[in-house]
């Protein structure tokens, strides 16, 4: 637990410090925002919206997801076409394209034992197999940044997602 909460601050901190411009008055949800669909485990996965002040630090979403694993599927409710943005040492290795979001690709958590997929342009699927630590390992978990992007008309807007997977209790 003491690690979990040392990532928290330390996203904290960074989002803190990284108010270029403020987010324009009247905008209180993230550039891209989702409902769930299917839960298939909502004791062991939980979806959160974070949403800080001051207001130019970024909304975001956070997966905290058990060793006892489990399926979320998600729907974006207000763009159109959705990407997975990659970037070097994400954790992350792509089945695919970096700047598409098509059935069949996914992005592979290296640590995590999870996956996301998208069946169409919408929507994502986050698997999380039953995690299978190694037994004399001392690592609890792991944790990644998934940055989801749109491009609307004049610029791209993205939506982070803190995903926290727990190999064991």
């Amino acid at each position: 637990m003491r690690h979990i909460l040392i990532s928290a601050l330390i996203i904290a901190a960074a989002a803190l410090t990284g108010c270029d411009e403020p987010i324009a008055p009247g905008h209180r949800d993230a550039a891209i925002t989702f409902t769930v669909d299917t839960n298939t485990a909502p004791e062991s996965v939980r979806l959160s919206y974070y949403s800080p002040d001051p207001g130019c630090v970024g909304k975001m979403y956070e997966i905290m997801a058990g060793p006892e694993g489990g399926r979320l599927v998600i729907s974006c409710n207000n763009r159109d076409s959705i990407f997975i943005q990659g970037r070097e040492g994400s954790g992350f290795i792509l089945d695919g394209d970096l700047q598409c979001i098509e059935p069949g690709r996914r992005y592979v958590s290296q640590a995590g034992q999870w996956t996301v997929s998208a069946p169409d342009r919408r929507t994502l699927c986050f698997d999380f197999a039953e995690a299978s630590p190694e037994p004399d390992s001392d690592t609890w978990g792991s944790s990644n940044t998934l940055i989801i992007a749109a491009e609307t008309p004049d610029r791209r807007v993205s939506t982070a997602f803190y995903v926290v997977r727990l190999l064991k209790h």
